[in-house]
């Protein structure tokens, strides 16, 4: 989502509950996509479920600790110095792996991808192709659904007639709107739309206040029916949206979980090293007194 301030993501500092570590069915057994960069980005790296779990035992490298390791270790710290460089290459072994182990349930049928393709050239017929626009209308109608969800955005003293111009609002709906629209126009696409709503996800952990277990997710469901102006009485069309829906929230829920749990590591890895430095500096000064 976007940045209201500096353009340099700050570790998370509240804590998260994701629920029980067994994932409770094998659709969660994906592999998982995160974004180099937490905004902007086009780039994704292949981050496979089944090493995740465990992977945790050891440094890996997010974002966050690349933009915030201005202060690398002297040569006199070769441990810290190498711990460091285990976390930044981890992201080598990231990359190996371009598909998944495993097929991703939950996605379209054939006649379900026809419907939604369909429905959405008439949406967008509708406002004269503003993919903008529709990324303007999601949002505000999150916002109108449950009007706490402008807190998690830093819009909560701005009035809802002034957010379309408002710079914050403006750079979530730059940020939210290539999702929309790849997802939309490619829904029968399960690795490539997936790719692109685990990126958003793992924004979500940066850029807003929204949490793992937050409302907003099924908020986020019903506001996109809404926009479309899908419901229970539109038959085929509501059941083949209520599958996209579920779909995205899950597959942005997963690219939360990833990215929070990231920097969280990170964070460990800085801190651990800030300690080490301190440790030497300290050590050094006491070797100098007693010369």
């Amino acid at each position: 989502m976007g940045n209201s301030g500096s353009s340099t993501p700050n570790f998370i500092k509240r804590e998260e509950s994701f629920g029980s570590k067994s994932p409770k069915s094998k659709r969660h057994g994906t592999e998982i996509m995160r974004s180099e960069t937490l905004f902007g980005s086009t780039e994704r790296i292949p981050f496979d479920t089944s090493r995740y779990t465990s992977s945790f035992r050891k440094p890996n490298r997010s974002h966050s600790l690349e933009q915030s390791g201005n202060h690398s270790p002297s040569s006199s710290q070769s441990s810290s110095n190498n711990s460091f460089i285990n976390a930044i290459s981890e992201r080598d072994c990231l990359r190996q792996s371009t598909r998944p182990k495993f097929q991703i349930s939950g996605d379209l049928n054939p006649h379900q991808v026809n419907i939604v393709k369909r429905t959405w050239k008439q949406v967008m017929k509708s406002i004269n192709e503003d993919e903008m626009e529709i990324a303007v209308r999601l949002l505000l109608r999150i916002f109108q659904i449950d009007p706490r969800m402008k807190i998690h955005f830093s819009l909560s003293n701005i009035p809802d007639s002034d957010l379309r111009h408002n710079v914050i609002f403006v750079r979530h709906v730059k940020a939210f709107e290539p999702t929309l629209i790849h997802v939309m126009s490619h829904p029968g696409h399960v690795m490539s739309v997936s790719k692109y709503l685990q990126q958003l996800g793992g924004r979500h952990v940066t850029y807003s206040g929204v949490t793992y277990r937050s409302a907003y997710w099924k908020i986020f469901i019903q506001a996109l029916m809404d926009v479309l102006g899908v419901d229970q009485a539109s038959g085929d069309i509501y059941d083949a949206f209520m599958v996209l829906g579920n779909f995205c929230v899950e597959q942005m829920r997963i690219g939360y979980k990833i990215e929070y749990k990231l920097q969280r590591e990170a964070e460990r890895i800085a801190i651990m090293q800030h300690k080490k430095r301190e440790a030497s500096q300290e050590n050094g000064k006491f070797l100098s007194v007693n010369k």
